[in-house]
């Protein structure tokens, strides 16, 4: 959003971010890529071909864009960044990330660094320039990943968050984002590019309790989860976040991190794990280990589900205390 980032880069950047292309496709729009359609419509023509094959022809991939919002920046910045290439190549230009090299350099005034056109070379971009150029501006800002080293994003990542961004929200299916992708069908999608829960949910057993979800960062109801890819609601379980891949073993499925149990069922739970325990009691008594092993597993996933439960609701009914004594 900052000015003091090369125009040629905001633009690019906000190309992979909004529309899930490739850079190797956004790297070859030409400067007639953006018409006009009516007043509050435009039209980006963006070519498709996979990176592991730029010398087939491209096919086209026409992307509506509404001139409002995220919508109206991305125009305005398509328009800005080849009104910059117009004016410095008039009839020789072709390719929209055309721009003279920049130079991260500290302002002798302020000390702030900042940005400077280096050499007079007007030359299109390409892959290698565009992850150095994202890179060092991570190291300038000092943005580190999660063992605290210098975070070097590439362009493929904002081309993958386009689409997680838009299969978590609840808003698209797979199916809705290939004429955006150009993938030839949605396997790629759910596999590779949908994460679910994650987002929503941390790492210490979230459960639902009293009509919200507890022990999450935003607390959130049953419908805010149940709007993403993948998830539904389990008869007499809980709510699974993510049913990706499920185990027809149901025991495997109590004990998943993607599990998140409803308190309103601790008596079901409690009630199972008995029943369970019976069973293994009489397996053992007639010798037959092999079905008081499958019974083990079963206590094992039903202590599980209840523990985090009464975990749960222990650590609520405490909050509400502190706040009663407040």
């Amino acid at each position: 959003m900052k000015d003091g980032i090369p125009l040629v880069y905001r633009c690019l950047y906000w190309m992979l971010r909004l529309i899930p292309n490739r850079a190797t496709e956004v790297l070859s729009m030409t400067v007639r890529c953006l018409k006009r359609l009516d007043a509050d419509t435009y039209t980006l023509t963006i070519p498709s071909f996979k990176q592991a094959g730029p010398y087939v022809p491209s096919d086209i991939k026409l992307i509506e864009v509404r001139y409002e919002g995220m919508g109206k920046l991305l125009v305005d910045l398509v328009a800005a960044q080849r009104d910059e290439v117009l004016a410095h190549l008039g009839e020789n230009a072709r390719w929209l990330f055309t721009s003279r090299a920049y130079r991260l350099i500290r302002d002798p005034k302020t000390g702030e660094r900042c940005y400077r056109t280096h050499g007079s070379a007007f030359k299109p971009k390409n892959l290698g320039s565009c992850n150095r150029f994202f890179s060092r501006l991570c190291k300038c800002r000092g943005i580190v990943d999660e063992h605290g080293e210098p975070y070097s994003p590439t362009t493929h990542q904002f081309r993958h968050n386009a689409v997680s961004d838009r299969m978590n929200s609840g808003l698209f299916r797979a199916i809705d984002l290939l004429p955006l992708t150009a993938h030839h069908n949605t396997k790629m999608i759910e596999q590779s590019y949908t994460h679910t829960s994650v987002k929503d949910l941390r790492k210490d057993d979230p459960v639902v309790f009293r009509g919200r979800i507890i022990n999450t960062d935003d607390p959130a109801r049953f419908d805010r989860i149940l709007s993403k890819p993948f998830a539904k609601r389990v008869h007499r379980i809980g709510l699974c976040s993510d049913a990706r891949g499920c185990s027809a073993d149901r025991s495997r499925c109590l004990r998943c991190s993607y599990l998140v149990p409803d308190a309103g069922d601790l008596d079901y739970y409690q009630s199972e794990l008995d029943d369970w325990r019976s069973k293994q009691e009489k397996a053992l008594s007639c010798g037959n280990e092999v079905f008081a092993e499958l019974c083990g597993a079963w206590m094992d996933a039903y202590e599980t589900l209840t523990q985090r439960v009464l975990s749960a609701i222990s650590g609520e009914d405490l909050e509400v205390s502190d706040e009663a004594a407040q």
